[in-house]
């Protein structure tokens, strides 16, 4: 089982996402979290993709900034790099993802899991063009329900540090694992 952190652009604009995804793989490094994860990052037309060769219940964590509703992602908080989620889901493929992956991927930007008034979330979006126009059938998608943090997390309450969401961009701060939503 795998765990990839997927930054769908190539650099330059892959940097930021590059430097907050090394920041997840030092905290499990240092022994800071519960259940550390053996983190693999993947950057967009990736010559080493380990994409096609993901075994049964890898879980691929995809990175960039949204918000609710949107049909898109960006590379940076000032919306440079936008690509849609068509776009995001062809890169993976086109990055070695297998129609016969049976795995989850977490789509984690902030609101990934969150509609707006007219517009579906953006995980639902990915979720049905893969299953729907590329017959990606065997993918759980997760989307989160609020601002997820970028980097983990320590409280009060937690044993130990976490990467947390403000569900609906309220004052209260979760664990990512409760505001999340399957689609």
């Amino acid at each position: 089982m795998s765990n990839i952190i997927y930054i769908p652009w190539a650099m330059p604009l892959a940097s930021e996402f590059l430097l907050k995804s090394q920041q997840w793989v030092a905290e499990d490094q240092a022994g800071n979290t519960k259940n550390p994860i053996n983190w693999q990052i993947v950057m967009y037309q990736d010559p080493n993709t380990p994409l096609s060769g993901l075994k049964a219940g890898s879980s691929i964590y995809v990175r960039g900034h949204g918000g609710p509703g949107d049909p898109q992602l960006d590379a940076d908080v000032n919306g440079q790099g936008s690509i849609s989620y068509e776009d995001v889901c062809d890169r993976m493929i086109s990055d070695g993802l297998k129609r016969t992956f049976m795995g989850t991927i977490k789509i984690s930007c902030c609101n990934s899991g969150v509609p707006k008034v007219g517009h579906q979330a953006f995980a639902a979006k990915c979720s049905q063009y893969m299953r729907f126009k590329k017959g990606y059938l065997l993918i759980s998608f997760v989307g989160y329900m609020g601002p997820i943090s970028s980097e983990y997390y320590e409280h009060d309450d937690w044993d130990h540090a976490h990467r947390h969401v403000r569900p609906f961009g309220s004052n209260l701060v979760v664990k990512s694992k409760w505001a999340q939503w399957l689609f």
